[in-house]
């Protein structure tokens, strides 16, 4: 090394020291700065800093952003998680010239570390329709699932891409299930927002109740014939509880796994109740669903039937066999 280098090296490793032992006064001068380290930490970039693991508070504003700036780790592509100690943070702190006595570590014994992934654009707009179905239903987010109709446009996922955090929104013009239309809500390029339509198809998990083994039409419901399964159901609320199925009769066959809903079921019939419809009977047949109501009024019987029995009736016009339930004295009703 030349006289001129070594000279050079001295003057480096003494300013070095010089501005350790002024930013060491400065930190000691401030006061105590607490630093508690979180358990659990998601993050969205390999590089993790003290500020992104732990809540800094005491000391000096400057104090507290001078040490939340001081980088930890860089985390390996292919090992995406890491644990990050007391011991970890303190040796950093005290590397960077704070005093012992500047600091304090508490909270968790170490952090635990996860990169995420940042969101896509489609990500981006299921979550916010997510959650505006949630809050539209007032439902757990995590009870519902939301999947595009159709990808997004490369001129919407750009227009989404540019709207900042917190300004992106979703609005529900009607209540949710199924196939749904939604109003989402995007920066413009010019300022201001813009409303474009999309469609989504909206599930909710649901416990609901399912058939455990192949059972016969007229078969008498018990707890051992069904099982209560998380599923996903596409209207939220139509699920029965293990009280309102046990006990009640099948109208048809059903095989094991499947959900057992309204239409499935009727009271159980006594051979002793009178028959009310008797075969080659003129009926009248209703179908209702919601508000709307379809009437046949006359329909022949092809079998005998009492309050609440499935029998068959025939369209004297078409000569079209339909199951129907009887729900009176000449009356039947076909379920939606």
């Amino acid at each position: 090394m030349t006289l001129r280098a070594h000279i050079l090296l001295v003057v480096v490793v003494a300013l070095f020291a010089s501005v350790t032992a002024v930013r060491a006064a400065e930190l000691q001068a401030s006061g105590l700065v607490v630093v508690t380290l979180r358990s659990d930490v998601d993050h969205h970039s390999r590089l993790i800093r003290v500020g992104d693991i732990a809540l800094i508070s005491g000391g000096s504003a400057a104090a507290r952003q001078r040490i939340a700036d001081l980088d930890l780790v860089e985390l390996d592509l292919a090992e995406p998680s890491i644990e990050i100690s007391q011991t970890l943070v303190e040796a950093r702190l005290l590397l960077n010239g704070v005093p012992p006595g500047a600091f304090r570590i508490n909270g968790a014994e170490a952090a635990a570390v996860v990169r995420r992934q940042a969101q896509s654009n489609e990500e981006r707009v299921l979550d916010v329709v997510r959650s505006a179905v949630a809050e539209e239903l007032a439902l757990d987010a995590n009870e519902i699932i939301v999947q595009l109709a159709q990808p997004l446009t490369a001129e919407l996922a750009r227009m989404v891409q540019a709207t900042p955090e917190g300004e992106l929104a979703a609005r529900l013009p009607s209540t949710a299930g199924g196939r749904t239309r939604i109003d989402l809500w995007i920066s413009e390029d010019r300022g201001g927002q813009r409303q474009t339509a999309i469609v989504v198809n909206v599930r909710f998990r649901q416990l609901t109740p399912v058939i455990v083994r192949p059972l016969a039409a007229r078969h008498v419901l018990t707890e051992a014939d069904v099982a209560m399964e998380m599923r996903d159901l596409t209207q939220r609320g139509v699920a029965l509880t293990l009280d309102q199925v046990t006990g009640k009769s099948l109208r048809r066959s059903l095989i094991a796994g499947e959900i057992v809903v309204e239409k499935d079921l009727f009271a159980p019939v006594s051979e002793d109740d009178p028959v009310v419809v008797k075969p080659r009977d003129m009926v009248r047949v209703t179908a209702r669903k919601g508000k709307l109501r379809l009437e046949m009024p006359s329909a022949e019987a092809m079998q005998a039937g009492r309050l609440g029995e499935t029998v068959r009736v025939k369209n004297p016009i078409t000569g079209r066999i339909i199951i129907a339930r009887v729900v009176g004295s000449g009356e039947v009703e076909v379920p939606l």
